[in-house]
C-alpha cells in the first residue's frame, strides 16, 4: 500500500483508523518524515543553516566541534551534536530530518492520547475528526524547516505530561532539561510549569488570561523594558534585541496572513473566558497559565508565533478532553477544525514556491525515488 506515493496514500490511511491506532498514526507521522526528508528550504530558513553546518561539521574533530559551540556562545547544543554525528558517520542529513519529523509528528498524536486518556477516558481511540485536527492544527513551516523547535517541543509535551499527568518528577524534569538543551527558548516556559504547581487555589485562572491580552496592545517599548531584566545566554539576548529593534513595515498581505493564522487564538481567548464551563482540572489550569504567559510576547510575532505552536497544542488536548466528555458543543469543534483548516491553507499557500520545488510525482511512485532523492544548497529558494 504505501510504495505508492505518499500523496495517494493519505485515503488508504484514513480507511484503517479503526484498525490500529498505532500503526496508522505512525503512517501518518512516516509521510510527514518523506515530506521533510524531500522539503528544499528557502536560503533564509533555519533548514539551510541545518544543512551549512552539516557540511562544516565533516571537517571537523570533536576538539574542533566543541571549539564551535564555545564561539558560538548557545547553551541549546543537542540538535548540533545530531548533525555533528551525521556529518561523521557520512549519512545524508536529510535522515536525520525524517528521522525527527517522524519522530515529532508521532509524539504529538501520542501525546493527545495519552492525555485524553489520563483524564478518564479509557481506550482512547482516533476518529477521523481527530485526526485531521491535528494534523490542521500543524504549522507546515515548523514541521519542515524549523526543525529544532518543534523537536524541542515534543519533549517539551513530555515533560508536560509526565510532571503534571503521571506525577513521574524525575522524568519530567529529564525531558525539560533535554529540551532545553535542543532549543533554549523553552526555558521561558519554567515559570509556567512553576505556577501551575504554586497557583493559589482561591485565585480565578481567568482573572490572568484577562489581565495578559493587555500585551496585545502594549509597544515594543515596554517589552523590551521586560526583557531587560532576564539574564539570557548572550546569544538569545542579542536575538532579543535585533527582534525588538525589528521596525519592518509588513505588507497588508503579511497582516491578512497573520490575522488569519491566529483567528485560532482569539476563539481560545473566548472559549476559555466566556464559553467553557470546567475550570477545575489541572488541564484547564495549564492551558490558562501557558497561554497567559506566551500573550507577553505578542508584540514581537515571530517569538509569539512560535510559542502560540506550543500552546496550540496544549489547548487542543484541552479541547479534545472536554469534546470526548461531551462538556462542549459540537459546533464548536467543527468551528476550530475550520480555523485551524485556515491556518493550514495560509501555510500551504505562503510555503507554495518550496512546495513545488520540493515536490514532483515522479520523485514519489516508489520509497526508492523518495529515500535516493538528495537536496544540494544550490537549490535553496532566495
Amino acid at each position: 500500500m504505501f510504495i505508492l506515493s505518499p500523496f495517494l496514500s493519505i485515503p488508504l490511511i484514513l480507511i484503517q483508523l479503526k484498525r490500529k491506532d498505532n500503526g496508522v498514526i505512525f503512517l501518518i507521522s512516516a509521510l510527514f518524515g518523506f515530506l521533510s526528508f524531500q522539503y528544499i528550504p528557502s536560503f533564509s530558513n533555519d533548514k539551510a543553516r541545518y544543512f551549512e553546518r552539516f557540511d562544516q561539521f565533516l571537517s571537523y574533530d570533536y576538539a574542533q566541534f566543541s571549539e564551535y559551540l564555545i564561539s558560538v556562545k548557545r547553551p541549546d547544543f543537542v540538535f548540533d551534536h545530531l548533525i555533528f554525528l551525521f556529518s561523521k558517520l557520512d549519512f545524508n542529513i536529510q535522515w536525520l530530518f525524517f528521522i525527527i519529523t517522524t519522530f515529532t509528528i508521532y509524539s504529538f498524536f501520542l501525546f493527545v492520547k495519552r492525555t485524553v486518556d489520563a483524564h478518564h477516558i479509557n481506550n482512547f481511540k482516533f476518529s477521523i475528526f481527530t485526526v485531521l485536527i491535528i494534523i490542521f492544527s500543524l504549522s507546515l513551516s515548523g514541521v519542515f524547516s524549523g526543525i529544532r523547535f518543534y523537536f524541542a517541543t515534543s519533549l517539551f509535551i513530555w515533560s508536560v505530561y509526565y510532571l503534571f499527568f503521571k506525577s513521574n518528577f524525575k522524568l519530567g524534569i529529564l525531558y525539560l532539561v533535554f529540551c532545553i538543551l535542543t532549543h533554549f527558548s523553552f526555558s521561558f516556559f519554567i515559570p509556567c510549569i512553576l505556577a501551575v504547581f504554586f497557583f493559589p487555589k482561591n485565585f480565578n485562572p481567568k482573572i490572568l488570561l484577562g489581565i495578559s491580552l493587555l500585551f496585545l496592545v502594549l509597544p515594543k517599548e515596554y517589552l523590551g523594558n521586560i526583557l531587560g531584566f532576564l539574564q539570557m545566554p548572550e546569544s538569545y539576548s542579542n536575538k532579543a534585541e535585533i527582534y525588538l529593534q525589528n521596525e519592518t513595515n509588513l505588507s497588508e498581505n503579511s497582516v491578512i496572513l497573520s490575522f488569519i493564522r491566529n483567528l485560532w487564538l482569539y476563539f481560545a481567548y473566548v472559549f476559555l473566558l466566556f464559553l467553557n464551563k470546567e475550570n477545575k482540572s489541572n488541564l484547564y489550569l495549564i492551558t490558562i497559565i501557558f497561554l497567559s504567559v506566551i500573550n507577553i510576547t505578542y508584540a514581537i510575532p515571530i517569538v509569539f508565533n512560535r510559542f502560540s505552536l506550543v500552546v496550540k497544542l496544549i489547548f487542543l488536548v484541552y479541547f479534545l478532553v472536554l469534546l470526548k466528555n461531551e462538556q462542549v458543543n459540537s459546533k464548536y469543534a467543527i468551528l476550530l477544525l475550520f480555523l485551524f483548516l485556515l491556518n493550514f491553507i495560509v501555510d500551504i499557500n505562503v510555503l507554495r514556491y518550496n512546495i513545488l520545488a520540493s515536490y514532483h510525482i515522479s520523485d514519489m511512485y516508489t520509497l526508492f525515488n523518495l529515500f535516493t532523492k538528495k537536496v544540494f544548497q544550490y537549490e535553496f529558494l532566495q
